[in-house]
């Protein structure tokens, strides 16, 4: 039985958070404005000061600073607001703040963090909507959560294993599951109905070249880019380096389809994770 098939025999995988389901509501309603969106965000307090933080970081570059959600609402538009809500509320139904030294969650968080801002970043050249980039960027390695969460024994031989032989996560999880975490986390954002285009970019982050959604090209490229930046979650695991992502067959196909960004954007997102990597670095520990 692969882990797909060990997935539906879970009976209590998290349901879609409730907050989620009425932020989508409002959203979903032609009959709504900033202050609906702003009153339902506000039920959940944990939720609107994460979505203040965010709104105030380096992924936005505001004029001034935002003190309230419904200010935050009119700046960032509807979508951002309803992307932001669904990041955060997945991981914070998922997140297990402690655990084993094996597994630093706050660096995990971090990379998560870093790859929705250069997901965003890529996605403005490439002309995709930001914000549904941010979500996917954010929840790209949401099947590690659910590995860590529901198959921890597995899930820590990985991590021994990447430590050793110091492979790639997905290499040594791919041999182990059976598949990889991208196809995990896609299976549960699908099961909860969420857009076919998040699905596809969290799903597909490691096969773009098998999607036809422009979001899992421009996830696939923001977490190499975040891997060669340092940005990685395992000390052990290899840092990523330029020459061999343009080598690597999945950068050559994209790029002899037409479908990979132009070194200038890519290059361009690189210096802009350099020059604000400790803001991104201190943003992410403050959602934690």
């Amino acid at each position: 039985m692969n882990i797909l098939d060990q997935l539906k025999d879970i009976v209590e995988l998290p349901t879609i958070p409730t907050t989620l389901v009425r932020v989508l509501r409002v959203v979903q309603s032609e009959d709504t404005d900033a202050k609906d969106l702003a009153k339902v965000v506000y039920v959940d307090q944990a939720l609107a000061a994460k979505i203040l933080k965010v709104a105030n970081s380096a992924l936005y570059s505001l004029p001034r600073k935002v003190n309230d959600i419904e200010r935050a609402v009119a700046l960032l538009g509807f979508n951002e607001v309803r992307d932001l809500s669904l990041s955060i509320s997945v991981f914070d139904s998922l997140y297990l703040p402690t655990g084993g030294a094996y597994w630093n969650r706050a660096k995990f968080w971090e990379h998560c963090f870093v790859v929705a801002y250069l997901t965003r970043e890529l996605a403005r050249n490439m002309g995709l909507e930001g914000g549904n980039a941010f979500s996917a960027g954010l929840l790209h390695d949401l099947g590690k959560l659910i590995q860590d969460r529901y198959f921890p024994i597995v899930f820590r031989q990985i991590i021994e294993r990447v430590d050793a032989e110091q492979l790639r996560f997905i290499d040594i999880e791919t041999a182990l599951f059976g598949t990889d975490h991208g196809v995990i986390g896609g299976y549960l954002l699908g099961l909860w109905n969420l857009p076919d285009e998040l699905v596809a970019g969290v799903s597909n982050h490691h096969h773009p070249v098998e999607e036809t959604e422009k979001i899992a090209t421009a996830v696939y490229c923001a977490n190499e880019l975040a891997h060669i930046g340092g940005f990685s979650v395992l000390p052990s695991e290899p840092d990523g380096v330029l020459e061999e992502f343009y080598a690597s067959p999945t950068t050559v196909a994209l790029q002899e389809a037409g479908r990979l960004p132009g070194e200038a954007i890519l290059a361009n997102a690189l210096v802009k994770l350099d020059e604000n990597a400790e803001e991104l670095s201190a943003q992410a520990a403050m959602l934690l």
